[in-house]
């Protein structure tokens, strides 16, 4: 492989790359999710995935099936400045609402 692929490779790696600022705001937005389930005396532990890849957050309605869930995705935007407290409102009353 030439000098020259490994510098496109790398620039093309370093632009699929997260900015610190992201994945600071998808660990803000965890974080006010599991405070939703704090506030709420319930428990996160085994249903509440991500995916940051994808930005797709997953609640399993059944911990033992993880097809039930609510599913939500951020979109860059909002995740970048979006209000994170709110979404985690959202995000967490649509989960809410289905296990009742």
């Amino acid at each position: 492989m030439s000098s020259a692929q490994v510098a496109r490779d790398t620039v093309e790696q370093a632009a699929t790359l997260p900015s610190a600022a992201q994945v600071k705001r998808w660990s803000e937005l965890f974080a006010n999710i599991l405070e939703q389930f704090r506030a709420d005396g319930r428990s996160a532990i085994g249903i509440l995935q991500g995916d940051f890849s994808t930005r797709e957050i997953a609640i399993l309605t059944d911990p033992e099936d993880e097809k039930s869930a609510v599913r939500s995705t951020v979109s860059r935007v909002d995740l970048e400045s979006g209000d994170l407290k709110a979404m985690a409102q959202r995000i967490y009353a649509g989960w809410k609402a289905r296990v009742r």
